[in-house]
This record gives C-alpha cells, sequence and structure tokens, in this order.
C-alpha cells in the first residue's frame, strides 16, 4: 500500500480521544439519570477520559515526529485560530481534557455534601457537550478535508461519533474491576463493584446500551456507504485486501456484528449462568474497541488512496 500520511497513528488517535468523549458521556448520564445505582459506571467514566484523551495527545506528537524535536509546538495551535479546522479541533481536545480532569478530580476527592454533588452534576454535563463535541469533530473534520467524496458524506460523522460512544461507554464498564484491582483505597466504590461484577447489574444494563448504539452505528454505516457507493475509495473496501479485512472483518465483523449477535443470545440465556454470559459481554467489549481501531484505519487509508 502506498504511504498514508494518515496511518495507524491517526487511527489510534481518533480511537483514543473518541473513546474519552465516549466515556465522558456515559460518566455524565450515569451520573446524572443513574440517581445513584451506577456511581460505579460514573466514576469509572470520569477517569477513564482524561486518561484517554492525554494519550490521544501523545499519539498526535508522535505522529507528527515531534516529540523528541519540538514537543511544545503544539502550542502554536493556537495562533492558527479560527482559520485552521485542526487548531480549532486540537483547542477543543485540549479543554475537553482539562474539564475532564477536573471532573475526575471532584469524584476523586468528592464528599457527600450537596455542594459536591451539584458541582458534580454540572461538570459532569459539561463534559457530555465537549464529550460528544470530541467524538464528532473527527468527522466532521475529515468531510471538509481535501474535498473528498468518501468523507464528504453527511453520514460519515455520525458513524465515528456513534462508535466512538460505543466504545467509551463499554471501555468505562471494563474499566471498573480494573480499577478497582489497582487504585482500591483511592477508589473504594470500584473495588466493591469489581467484588460483585460478575452478578452485578451494570454490565448487564449496558449490555442493552452497548446493542441500541451497535444498530444505530450499523444503521448509519448502511447510510454512509450507500451515499458514497459511487466512489472509487468505496470500491477500495472491496477489493483491497487489507482494507476490506479492516473494514467488514474488523469494524463491522467483530466490532458490531458478532457483540450484537453475543447480547442477543445472552438474553435467551439458552441454560447458561448470566456469570458466564457477562464474562463473554466483556470479551466483546475488547472486540469493539479493536475493531473501532481498524474501522477507523480503513476509512482513513481508503480515503487518502485517491
Amino acid at each position: 500500500m502506498a504511504h498514508l500520511v494518515w496511518g495507524w497513528l491517526t487511527a489510534i488517535d481518533l480511537f483514543l480521544i473518541g473513546s474519552a468523549g465516549g466515556a465522558a458521556i456515559a460518566s455524565g448520564a450515569a451520573h446524572i439519570l443513574g440517581r445513584g445505582e451506577y456511581d460505579a459506571l460514573a466514576e469509572s467514566g470520569a477517569y477513564l477520559a482524561p486518561i484517554l484523551g492525554l494519550a490521544s495527545l501523545l499519539t498526535v506528537m508522535l505522529d507528527l515526529g515531534r516529540l523528541t524535536v519540538a514537543p511544545m509546538n503544539v502550542i502554536y495551535v493556537f495562533s492558527h485560530l479560527p482559520v485552521s479546522m485542526v487548531s480549532v479541533g486540537t483547542v477543543l481536545r485540549i479543554f475537553f481534557i482539562a474539564v475532564a480532569a477536573l471532573n475526575a478530580i471532584l469524584w476523586l476527592f468528592r464528599k457527600e455534601t450537596l455542594i459536591n454533588y451539584v458541582v458534580r452534576i454540572i461538570c459532569g454535563a459539561v463534559n457530555v457537550i465537549l464529550g460528544f463535541l470530541v467524538t464528532i469533530y473527527p468527522g466532521v473534520m475529515l468531510a471538509f478535508a481535501r474535498g473528498k467524496p468518501f468523507w464528504g458524506s453527511p453520514f460519515f460523522p455520525w458513524v465515528l461519533s456513534v462508535n466512538a460512544m460505543l466504545s467509551g461507554l463499554v471501555l468505562a464498564v471494563f474499566a471498573i474491576p480494573v480499577i478497582g484491582v489497582f487504585v482500591p483505597r483511592l477508589c473504594p466504590s470500584l473495588l466493591e463493584a469489581r467484588r460483585t461484577v460478575l452478578i452485578h447489574r451494570i454490565p448487564e444494563r449496558t449490555g442493552l446500551y452497548m446493542a441500541i448504539l451497535i444498530v444505530i452505528d450499523l444503521v448509519f454505516t448502511a447510510a454512509y456507504l450507500t451515499s458514497v457507493a459511487g466512489t472509487a475509495q468505496y470500491t477500495l473496501l472491496f477489493t483491497n485486501f487489507l482494507l476490506f479485512s479492516m473494514f467488514w472483518g474488523g469494524f463491522i465483523g467483530l466490532g458490531l456484528i458478532i457483540p450484537l449477535i453475543v447480547y442477543l443470545l445472552a438474553k435467551l440465556r439458552l441454560g447458561i449462568p448470566l456469570s458466564v454470559w457477562i464474562l463473554i459481554l466483556y470479551l466483546c467489549f475488547i472486540l469493539i474497541a479493536v475493531g473501532n481501531i481498524a474501522g477507523r484505519y480503513a476509512l482513513l487509508a481508503a480515503g487518502q488512496l485517491f
């Protein structure tokens, strides 16, 4: 395959910042709407969002090859506002990470007072809005990049956004037992959630939201592919072996279809204990993340080859 300006590092970057936004949305929604039942998910998402966001900045610097040469060059993005969409996106990303970090601090040092609760609600709501913006912005930016019809479909940003929300949600759930193991003293509620995670309602209920987001993403993906069916880049998704494998096998198969089938089978139980199905769901969470990265790479690569 020809040299790509935006390759695997860019795909990983889009995955990280998208999942960070998705985790922020999951955290805020769980805290605001969960009425205390999903605080483990809210707390996990609150910690995960700034971590993934900061990791995305690292991948950007690695991708630009400036990490060891001039790591502070990221500051120069402010001088190109508002004419550069990349600069706007970088500033949005930094602002999101700052608010996500504040939200994480509020959770880490929270006190059971009304003021603390209200502040966390407000910060979580702002984080939900910023989280949505960072999930959809990469698709909007690419839609205007180089005048590519393959990226110019109005459905393209929504494909990336919904998939980012999906990966952020499942990674936030996946992180509950992980954080509970490694920082139990700082996160006692996550430690308790870890102890009961196989019979806890959070992963089971998350399966429903996971399935809903998968169906929405499949609908947007079908609409997107239909809208770009006449482009040369679309043909590559069928004729290029790597892109075919990444998009159809990774993004569609591993990342969407298999987790949806597993969820539907889990609802039937089929005589298999609930704890086993939840373990399988956790494996599907990993597949969704892998499929997310594969799909982003396929769409990025295909769009650059013509």
